[in-house]
């Protein structure tokens, strides 16, 4: 990115503009356009035909085309997998999972992480004991985060 802002280059040749950005939403995203302006570079992609220079608004308003279709993809695909997380959680509520309706990892795992089960007075004890944490932790087998998560919530209670 560096390069293409060198004050020594006026002009930029690619062969196409993924090379560039991979995902061409990021060119509108990122404001390619107005940093270029910027530095008073001039953009040019050989094989899409673009070319970014202040007297060709056709080339122009083809990159902000391109980011605009790109933009809409990202959503579409986001989209696309709430909706799949969200029918294998009704499938998976309804039983469906395991018997109809396989996951893709065969494991036909729940559609979130499950809960840990564990003592909370356990952790309240370990703590006066002298314990560090990360120790409570591994000597319950629970993560950093859980055991944090208890103690503050039992402070709090106090």
């Amino acid at each position: 990115m560096k390069l293409l802002f060198d004050e020594n280059l006026s002009r930029k040749l690619v062969v196409s503009l993924a090379e560039l950005y991979p995902d061409s939403a990021h060119v509108v995203e990122f404001g390619l356009l107005e940093s270029l302006e910027e530095h008073r570079t001039r953009f040019i992609s050989v094989t899409q035909g673009l070319d970014t220079d202040l007297q060709n608004p056709a080339s122009r308003f083809l990159l902000h085309v391109l980011g605009a279709a790109a933009e809409f993809e990202r959503s579409l695909i986001r989209e696309r997998a709430q909706a799949g997380r969200l029918r294998y959680q009704q499938d998976f509520a309804s039983g469906k999972v395991g018997k109809t309706v396989y996951s893709r990892s065969s494991r036909n795992l729940p559609p979130h992480r499950p809960r840990k089960i564990f003592n909370r007075d356990q952790v309240i004890e370990f703590k006066p004991q002298g314990l560090s944490i990360r120790q409570i932790a591994r000597n319950l087998g629970l993560g950093v985060g859980t055991v944090v998560r208890t103690l503050l919530e039992c402070f709090k209670r106090l």
